[in-house]
């Protein structure tokens, strides 16, 4: 099922570190308006270690290592997944 607005949207939606990427990514106050973040990994950890048990916690605590701030778009970060997947190292600046 795609979203009707960003066709690409809802493809994500079983992509947890995407979505992490975009919580944690620091927005620029020009085009958003605000200049934090809407979360931290320090917040996001502190969710995960709320709900011991819970159904996708597995999932969670291998998405969070897998989050990085200087994502902007979901394109970028599964760009960068994919450019370290076999390599076991991060891509050196921004594509």
């Amino acid at each position: 099922m795609f979203h009707v607005i960003r066709p690409e949207g809802a493809a994500h939606l079983n992509r947890p570190h995407v979505m992490g990427d975009s919580c944690v990514r620091i927005p620029r106050v020009e085009f958003e308006g605000r200049d934090t973040p809407l979360c931290t990994l320090g917040d996001l950890q502190r969710v995960i270690d709320r709900h011991k048990g819970k159904r996708g916690l597995r999932k969670a605590k291998l998405a969070i290592q897998l989050i990085r701030i200087g994502s902007d778009s979901p394109q970028e970060s599964l760009l960068r997944l994919a450019s370290t997947s076999g390599a076991g190292h991060q891509p050196f600046g921004t594509v």
